[in-house]
């Protein structure tokens, strides 16, 4: 049953007011004066759902009232209608709007209009409840997964960072051949993957919690995608595989989280590998929107677009490539069975949320036009 709390100093118009109030259906709390209507409300914060309240009384005011309503955290959202026993002018609507009331009623009371009016601010207030529980949950249940992701993160690392001192330790033998160090340096590129990778977790938690803090600073977008071409193609030294790149020298600079966006670089490579095809290779280009070969949005600083000669994405899983964990996020064909497998991850809704953080969007083009097949990922800085 809702409670709603009547603040009158005259008896008579208190007895009638409750009488109606609780033939609606409703738990009235009298109260003939504003200072002991104050104290109550704030000993039992959260009882009451709404106050209606005189304007005119001795001592606490309905105005004076409102104001010390609206000053206290826990009822600055409480519903007060004030009532009024002259005709309301613009200087009272102002003073009341100015005090914090929600609505008013004016003297003689007309029951069927104080009931709308009442029954109103209550299911506004009983949604605004509902909402706030339901954003405390997800706050609470946010706060979880990013201190799972961080324990689980730690637990990872430890293993991790033994390994990588093992192999510093094995490159500084002096008596390393040439090969061994070859490998050293591999296990090396490798294991720096793996880090980076496990703090992409982290920062993918962070980005969707609303934590994440950009570090923007002007570099050479260019030159950011070239560093991460040459580390990848040092770790697929291995595979041959062939990176045909366009535009890295253009010298566009562009004001961005530099870490961030190598790491959306480095992902959409790795991406376009592991689903690619390495006798055609991945394509590579990086400029201006306006100059892009490819049918993509103009708007903006800088373009990078990465393509792979992969078998074409259906509709219905580019709907939902971007999300995480979502089976269908990615494609490979097998070129000597004809058969499409299907991978799971976090780099593609990591690549999304980095990108929209920027201000910028990322999208994909599949199959590419005219053909049956082809990949294309590509995101726009402003």
């Amino acid at each position: 049953m809702e409670r709603i709390m009547i603040v009158e100093d005259m008896p008579d118009n208190l007895l009638v007011l409750q009488a109606t109030l609780e033939h609606e259906g409703y738990q009235v709390i009298p109260m003939m004066d504003g200072t002991s209507a104050l104290e109550l409300l704030q000993e039992e914060q959260g009882e009451v759902d709404l106050v209606l309240s005189d304007v005119m009384m001795p001592g606490l005011s309905g105005y004076d009232l409102c104001r010390c309503l609206r000053s206290n955290p826990t009822l600055v959202h409480l519903p007060i209608v004030l009532i009024s026993a002259k005709c309301l002018n613009e200087r009272d609507a102002l003073i009341g709007i100015e005090a914090g009331a929600d609505d008013y009623l004016i003297r003689p009371i007309d029951p069927q209009l104080m009931s709308k009016k009442l029954r109103l601010l209550l299911d506004r207030k009983r949604d605004l409840n509902h909402w706030q529980s339901k954003c405390q949950d997800q706050t609470k249940e946010m706060e979880s997964t990013e201190w799972g992701a961080r324990m689980l993160v730690h637990d990872i690392r430890n293993p991790m960072n033994g390994a990588i001192g093992a192999v510093n330790m094995l490159g500084l033998d002096p008596d390393t051949t040439e090969n061994q160090r070859f490998y050293i340096n591999l296990a090396q590129m490798c294991l720096k993957t793996q880090m980076d990778m496990i703090q992409d977790l982290l920062t993918t938690v962070a980005a969707r919690n609303g934590s994440l803090v950009l570090c923007k600073e002007p570099f050479d977008f260019g030159a950011c995608v070239q560093e991460q071409v040459s580390f990848q193609q040092g770790v697929m030294t291995m595979e041959s595989w062939n990176f045909h790149c366009q535009g890295l020298d253009a010298g566009l600079s562009v004001s961005a989280d530099k870490r961030l966006i190598a790491r959306v670089v480095a992902n959409l490579i790795m991406n376009a590998i592991k689903y690619g095809d390495k006798r055609s290779g991945v394509e590579i280009w990086s400029g201006s929107p306006e100059e892009c070969p490819l049918p993509i949005a103009k708007q903006g600083r800088v373009a990078f677009v990465i393509i792979n000669q992969a078998a074409a994405i259906p509709k219905e899983i580019q709907q939902t490539i971007f999300l995480p964990f979502t089976m269908g996020s990615n494609v490979k064909q097998d070129r000597e069975n004809s058969v499409l497998t299907v991978g799971v991850g976090l780099g593609l809704c990591f690549c999304q949320k980095i990108i929209n953080l920027h201000g910028g969007f990322i999208n994909i083009i599949s199959p590419f036009p005219g053909r049956e097949d082809g990949v294309a990922f590509y995101f726009v800085l402003p």
